[in-house]
């Protein structure tokens, strides 16, 4: 054990008697605490959830908790009600609000002082990797044993959401597991970033490139990240460093088919935006600042390429083509996470296992939708995914101890 830990078990010993005396703060059912990615960013589900409270629940006081001093500006500039985090008035939402929406973790906002909060965790994708207790780095060694004794931290047991929301019932048995809660904590409500298919709002960026290039067919590629970079020391994963990628013959592709193709990456892997001035100008490698909402963007993309990545399962309900791109499958499956469901048979769409078979499927045009995955996968295809975890919520708050 290294002498960070030893300090941090320090720390985690003297709060304590602090947390538990938390149970005993009244709470405001109609007070909601919202927040995402630690705190670092105003995305995701959250968001959703957040901008729908305001425009449609005047009983529902909601504030937005945030680590970031750029969203705090933006927020409270456009008089949305907001606080740092970790500051007095922060803190003292966290000790009175009744109920914390999550995208990632209880850290997403201050999760230090949520003892006796409602968590409604929203995710920030269904899974396909192991998660929670079920990912590989969670050993049940020495070290996670003592964590387990402080329910502040992420991965304590005495940590667990009160509900969860999900796209179907094929993933309660993985909620089960990672999270260790039961059905009845599980709302198949849909995804509320999910809404955003099923509204006609288009982001800028979308506007500007059909204007400039003629309506191009937009392709968005996003990968997933890499555990083995975290677990085994390997580089961050680069899908245009090898794989038979040409960047001049990729660019002749675009140019050719009249294509636009833009590349998100994982923010855990290799950030590659230098290599954009390469591809020509129908090769984009997007950043947040591009854009609004990701999600917004993504509505109006007429192909997704991806690999083990929830997004799949998102795009899904936008009944548009799919091309599956697992370049490093062998190395993927030796090295990374394991998957809940079998890659072959769950996930759906026409493969390429390097560039050169992925750009004869752009140019042949054999890509296509895969109609059974969306049946099998999402009960709910109606962008109302917010609205029923609202109302869930809100009935909830009827049986609420204060």
């Amino acid at each position: 054990m290294n002498n960070l830990f030893i300090v941090n078990l320090v720390r985690d010993l003297l709060f304590l008697p602090v947390w538990y005396r938390q149970k005993w703060n009244r709470r405001d059912p109609n007070l909601w605490i919202f927040g995402s990615w630690v705190g670092n960013s105003y995305s995701d589900n959250s968001r959703n959830v957040y901008e729908y409270v305001l425009e449609n629940c005047p009983q529902i006081k909601a504030v937005w908790l945030t680590n970031n001093q750029s969203v705090y500006s933006k927020l409270s500039e456009s008089g949305k009600p907001v606080a740092m985090m970790y500051s007095k008035q922060g803190i003292d939402y966290c000790k009175k609000a009744g109920y914390a929406f999550l995208t990632q973790s209880p850290k997403d906002v201050n999760h230090w002082y949520i003892n006796g909060i409602r968590q409604i965790w929203l995710w920030h994708g269904m899974p396909l990797k192991k998660v929670g207790f079920d990912h590989p780095m969670y050993k049940n060694a020495v070290k996670d044993r003592i964590r387990e004794l402080f329910p502040f931290n992420n991965h304590a047991k005495a940590d667990r959401p009160h509900f969860f929301a999900s796209i179907s019932d094929k993933w309660n048995p993985v909620f089960n597991t990672a999270f260790h809660i039961g059905q009845d904590q599980i709302l198949i409500s849909g995804l509320p970033r999910n809404d955003v298919f099923f509204e006609k709002a288009q982001e800028k960026l979308i506007t500007k490139i059909n204007q400039s290039f003629g309506n191009p067919v937009k392709i968005l590629y996003m990968p997933t990240f890499r555990d083995y970079s975290q677990l085994y020391g390997k580089e961050p994963f680069n899908p245009f460093n090898g794989f038979g990628f040409d960047a001049g013959g990729f660019r002749e592709l675009l140019e050719q088919e009249n294509l636009f193709f833009m590349y998100k990456g994982h923010y855990v892997d290799l950030k590659i935006s230098k290599l954009k001035q390469d591809y020509g100008n129908r090769f984009l490698v997007l950043d947040d600042t591009m854009y609004q909402d990701m999600y917004t963007l993504i509505k109006d993309v007429d192909i997704l390429i991806t690999d083990y990545s929830s997004i799949y399962f998102d795009y899904l309900l936008l009944r548009k083509p799919v091309i599956l791109a697992p370049f490093d499958y062998k190395d993927y499956m030796a090295s990374s996470r394991d998957f809940y469901f079998d890659y072959d048979t769950t996930i759906q769409g026409v493969r390429a296992y390097n560039w050169q078979e992925l750009s004869q499927i752009i140019r042949e045009k054999r890509y296509y939708f895969p109609a059974d995955a969306l049946d099998a996968l999402h009960l709910h295809k109606d962008g109302l995914s917010t609205k029923r975890i609202v109302d869930a919520v809100i009935k909830d708050s009827e049986s609420f101890n204060i």
